[in-house]
């Protein structure tokens, strides 16, 4: 294995997410079939330790084989291996002959609410269920009724459910979504390196547009914009590694889609029309009738912003070339600021242009300056190797204090986590400890003492309140109970969070995207409770959680509930995703005084103490 790895060259398309996807569904595999739960976990990390490093995994191989893989923590003399497989043909051995003695596809079963481990262990050993579509008609044919321990409620959760996965195929999650458009956009940039500048001396400009830049949390298409040459771009577009099938090609739009279904569309226009198609390009379907219908208003010409043809009126029965003849008299923009402002309307936010009233809002120049990642000072929620994450409190403090952060929470769980392995009270006394030790050797970042305490069943929480009273940032979460009642489970978070202990409710709907739906709950209520006890809300950062959606806190922001936005990193590389929970935060229309961790430490300590002095009494 060795010898491969000095041999390989690192062309294959195989990502870090790649290979960390191999390890993943390895660990399900073993998981599914009762094995060790140690070898379960070194997998699992495995898996979270190459997803966050920032090093192209493939580059290291060809640059060291396994002796330098296995200078990564916890990747070991198999594990490293393996590695060198997956970079060299995209999978391993292992993972195949895991394969071969059980489908794949009975992980997917685990995505359906409704059924844990146990229950897709249940139904494929004992009714042969491989997959969701094997599920979908045993649930159809009413065969679930003879699934012991599933009652009606139960199925019916499943169904909708099913419905609900029917309804994602073909979607990528923002993350996945953002780094496959970055990879293809750094791919047409190299392409056009050596191509000279046009005719008016403007270099070709390549972006990410639509749904991304929109920062949806789910993508089924993913759109860039390039003005440039159209040969070089449609070549080097239609031969990326990433695109496993063309659909059409014409010179100003190309369209492809991935292996897991997703449409790419290039867009290519002239370097005088790139800001006004920019606009169109992001812009929802109805965001961009809106604006149609404000240049019909005005009867003004965009250079570059070409109708749809569903919002023109009288106009296109006068004839498409007499129209052709206008745009092209049309005023060209210079950017997108430009753009709005010849319409008469405030420069519009990409993550709010959904047609959802911001037209109306912007002509009267109400749109709030929304919250930017700029402004976030700390992250009040990630994990130590105390629990379940992958670094130490030292490396976790050292890598907050290289994004500059003011302040950090070190979260870990507590012993209702089981699966986390979480802290009984002893062994968060003990961490709190080092938590105190640690943070006197730095004077440029405050360290938190915290927690992630579990609320139990009956709304208590985990920990007694003598080891609470140690806290100074307290996490309340659902980690289990998924299946009660909507009221059950509504009660239950709010008894928690009028004990007068928790700071925020993190990931308050418990979703996983693309995986496991939300648990019901009244959400309504649950604001109404935190708003009363001073409790903020977490945006989980989380690209696979984003919890609460950009609807949910758009809701709670107008019930004036205030929010945090934290990464719930498991290891140092997840404060990168503190992006996508500010992204979600503009998508909700927050700004920078909605959220607390936009305060300086001074603000965030006050606000600390005026909780601590109400919970005395």
């Amino acid at each position: 294995m060795e010898q491969a790895g000095l041999n390989y060259d690192g062309k294959l398309a195989v990502d870090n997410r790649d290979v960390a996807l191999v390890f993943e569904r390895i660990a399900d595999l073993l998981e599914f079939n009762d094995e060790n739960p140690f070898k379960v976990r070194s997998y699992r990390l495995a898996a979270e330790t190459i997803e966050g490093m920032s090093e192209s995994l493939a580059e290291r191989a060809a640059r060291g084989g396994a002796s330098e893989l296995q200078k990564i923590p916890g990747i070991g003399k198999t594990i490293s291996g393996q590695i060198l497989e997956i970079v060299s043909t995209g999978t391993s051995a292992y993972f195949e002959q895991l394969r071969e003695e059980t489908p794949e596809t009975v992980l997917d079963l685990r995505r359906v609410s409704g059924v844990g481990l146990k229950t897709s262990q249940l139904l494929y050993r004992e009714f042969g269920v491989t997959s969701l579509e094997e599920l979908k008609a045993f649930a159809e044919g009413d065969g679930l009724l003879s699934v012991a321990g599933l009652g009606e409620k139960t199925v019916e959760r499943i169904k909708k459910s099913l419905a609900r996965i029917e309804s994602e195929r073909g979607f990528l999650r923002l993350n996945d979504a953002t780094e496959l458009a970055r990879s293809i956009v750094d791919r047409l940039v190299e392409s056009l390196a050596s191509v000279p500048a046009g005719p008016s001396g403007e270099s070709p400009r390549i972006e990410i547009s639509g749904q991304v830049r929109r920062g949806r949390e789910m993508v089924d298409r993913i759109d860039i914009l390039a003005s440039g040459p159209v040969d070089p771009l449609v070549a080097a577009f239609t031969s990326s590694g990433q695109l496993t099938q063309v659909k059409s090609v014409r010179p100003d739009r190309v369209e492809a889609r991935t292996l897991k279904g997703t449409t790419v569309i290039l867009h290519i226009v002239d370097a005088d029309d790139y800001w006004a198609a920019m606009v169109r390009t992001t812009g929802s379907v109805e965001h961009v009738r809106d604006l149609e219908a404000q240049i019909e208003e005005r009867g003004i010409r965009i250079k570059g912003f070409k109708p749809t043809g569903d919002n023109r009126g009288a106009r296109a029965r006068k004839g498409r070339r007499r129209e052709e003849a206008d745009h092209e008299r049309g005023v060209r923009v210079e950017s997108e600021e430009v753009f709005y402002n010849a319409l008469d309307l405030q420069y519009v936010p990409p993550e709010l242009r959904e047609g959802l009233g911001e037209i109306a809002v912007a002509r009267e120049t109400r749109l709030p300056r929304l919250v930017t990642l700029e402004e976030i000072r700390g992250d009040f929620h990630m994990h130590t190797t105390w629990s379940d994450g992958q670094n130490s409190v030292r490396e976790m403090i050292e890598a907050a204090r290289l994004r500059g952060y003011e302040y950090i929470s070190i979260t870990d769980h507590t012993m209702s986590c089981k699966i986390a392995n979480g802290n009984t009270p002893e062994e968060l006394l003990e961490e709190i400890e080092e938590i105190e030790t640690v943070a006197r050797e730095f004077d440029d970042i405050r360290v938190l003492k915290g927690a992630e305490v579990d609320i139990l069943s009956d709304g208590s929480l985990d920990m007694p309140n003598d080891v609470l009273d140690r806290l100074d940032w307290i996490v309340c979460s659902i980690h289990s109970g998924f299946n009660q009642e909507r009221q059950q489970i509504t009660d239950r978070v709010i008894r928690a969070i009028e004990t007068g202990y928790p700071n925020v409710f993190a990931h308050p709907t418990g979703r996983v995207l693309g995986g496991r739906g939300p648990y019901e709950i009244d959400l309504e209520q649950v604001f109404q409770a935190a708003i009363e006890n001073d409790v903020r809300l977490e945006l989980n950062a989380s690209p696979y959680r984003l919890d609460l959606n950009s609807y949910w806190a758009g809701v709670a922001r107008q019930a004036g509930v205030g929010f945090v936005i934290s990464t719930d990193s498991h290891q140092a590389g997840g404060f990168a995703n503190m992006q996508y929970g500010v992204i979600t935060a503009r998508r909700a229309w927050l700004t920078a005084d909605h959220v607390l961790n936009t305060l300086p430490l001074s603000g965030l300590l006050s606000e600390l103490e005026r909780k601590r002095a109400a919970r005395r009494g």
